[in-house]
């Protein structure tokens, strides 16, 4: 009997120095913690977040880089929710690129909504990971999200909270189409001019 308790005891102890190495759980997504180690730091991260747009319509997409300034991080998670939202309920869609598709994977976060979250899938050192957000196609112009990220650099040293913000403007599309408008009308003033100075050569 003791040998069976200090079998369970050896089990569970190396399942929680673990961590975490095949990525943070899908019930984290809300908080970002890695649910191992101490508390998360308080001073500036070693590592950067950056997305390719800050602006972008519904329905549109954005890519985000993670990138480590000096030191590489193991293990990652982030979600998004609405700036205002203090409850971190996730929004959007994730989606991974091909060339970091093989260190990342997709979240179903509360266990239901689908690609609401994405995390790492080996504990690795990581210098760069870029993936994909999606901003719900519901969302209203000037809608404001925030895409969450923790990083994690060791089994007790980690940074919850990095965020980059995305704003929503569904007035591009019809600059665009209005620009490409201006553009045509324009190119067939032109011909037309030329036709008509080249009939009176």
């Amino acid at each position: 009997m003791a040998s069976i308790c200090v079998s369970i005891f050896i089990l569970m102890a190396a399942t929680l120095c673990a961590g975490y190495p095949a990525g943070g759980p899908y019930y984290s997504c809300k908080g970002l913690r890695p649910g191992h180690g101490d508390e998360p730091k308080k001073t500036a991260p070693p590592y950067r977040m950056s997305v390719s747009q800050a602006t972008v319509e519904s329905g549109g997409s954005t890519s985000v880089t993670l990138s480590s300034i000096d030191v590489p991080f193991l293990g990652f998670m982030c979600a998004a929710s609405k700036y205002e939202d203090e409850a971190n309920n996730t929004v959007g869609e994730f989606s991974r690129t091909d060339a970091y598709a093989n260190i990342s994977q997709l979240l179903n976060c509360s266990g239901s909504t689908p690609y609401t979250g994405i995390t790492h899938v080996n504990k690795d050192p990581k210098n760069t990971v870029v993936f994909n957000w999606s901003v719900p196609d519901s969302a209203s112009s000037g809608s404001v999200f925030k895409i969450r990220c923790t990083f994690v650099q060791s089994f007790n040293v980690y940074w919850i909270d990095s965020l980059v913000n995305v704003t929503v403007d569904n007035k591009i599309s019809s600059n665009e189409n209005s620009s490409s408008v201006q553009t045509s009308t324009l190119r067939n003033l032109i011909a037309c001019l030329l036709t008509v100075f080249y009939c009176f050569l």
